[in-house]
């Protein structure tokens, strides 16, 4: 469980940062590749 809510930060940090620098295509194009995988890791 623990390892699922770091990952988690983690990535909530890496669009946090990420949605600062690129622009919001390339915000859309992150969110599309990291959603699947968190929803992987959620069940």
């Amino acid at each position: 469980m623990s390892e699922k809510t770091f990952l988690m930060s983690t990535i909530v940090v890496l669009l946090i940062s990420n949605s600062i620098c690129l622009e919001s295509e390339g915000w859309l194009v992150l969110l599309g590749i990291l959603y699947p995988i968190m929803a992987i890791m959620m069940s």
